[in-house]
């Protein structure tokens, strides 16, 4: 599980959430494939847990699959937050 923060900016700037495999080996990391981006905004627009399923892709050719779920959850700001980032922006993975 891991969180997403300050998805906000990442939001306004139109980007999207990419996902990436790599086999990690001691003295370098090799790309296994990438999946297609997936919208923000698709992923915040209600508090229902979302199953995804990606295939990866290298060099046009399929390489493997991805399965995982999302799911969003407000959080209120502890600290109060900073106006200028905002902190209840937050996305939740479990992989």
């Amino acid at each position: 599980m891991f969180e997403l923060e300050n998805i906000e900016i990442e939001i306004k700037k139109g980007f999207e959430l990419k996902m990436e495999a790599y086999d990690k080996d001691v003295a370098s990391s090799d790309i296994l494939g990438i999946a297609n981006t997936l919208s923000y905004v698709a992923l915040i627009e209600d508090t229902k847990e979302k199953m995804h399923d990606l295939d990866l892709f290298l060099d046009y050719k399929k390489t493997g699959n991805v399965k995982f779920t999302t799911k969003f959850i407000w959080m209120e700001p502890d600290p109060d937050p900073n106006p200028i980032l905002n902190t209840n922006c937050r996305l939740i993975l479990n992989i």
